[in-house]
């Protein structure tokens, strides 16, 4: 199953001035026979196009994803932003946990503690850009290394 979340932490003021915060999920399931997102399972997450549904992925170790290169390129951005607080902000990525992209189709699989740091219980968004500036994205909940 494909999953559309939309993460979005609000603040309002209530009648008598205190603020309040609170957060809003919506999730649309869409195709059923549409693999499982399962970041540490056998399934990989499709990335998406801009115009399509962004995949969703929770993972304890190894984020799983699987792209089409379309073009000839095998050098391309990869931007990961944590986005639990709607801030957006830039998780730094050892190059060397990202493995080489080729032409066609490709199944990746990144080892998130030796990639990064990331916080457990967080929601992260990766974003792949190539020079033509196509963006390929999708969400992923970090859960933690499994002990």
């Amino acid at each position: 199953m494909i999953f559309e979340i939309f993460n979005a932490l609000f603040s309002s003021k209530e009648a008598d001035g205190a603020s309040s915060s609170g957060v809003k999920s919506t999730f649309t399931v869409a195709d059923k026979d549409a693999p499982k997102a399962s970041g540490d399972g056998i399934a990989y997450t499709k990335l998406a196009k801009k115009n399509e549904q962004v995949s969703y992925s929770v993972v304890s170790r190894t984020l799983r994803f699987s792209w089409y290169n379309e073009s000839l390129d095998s050098l391309f951005q990869i931007n990961v932003q944590d986005v639990t607080s709607g801030n957006h902000t830039p998780v730094s990525m050892n190059e060397k946990a990202i493995p080489a992209f080729a032409p066609g189709f490709n199944l990746v699989d990144v080892d998130l503690p030796r990639a990064g740091k990331f916080i457990a219980n967080h929601m992260y968004q990766l974003s792949l850009t190539d020079k033509q500036g196509q963006e390929w994205t999708m969400l992923f909940e970090y859960k933690g290394k499994k002990k």
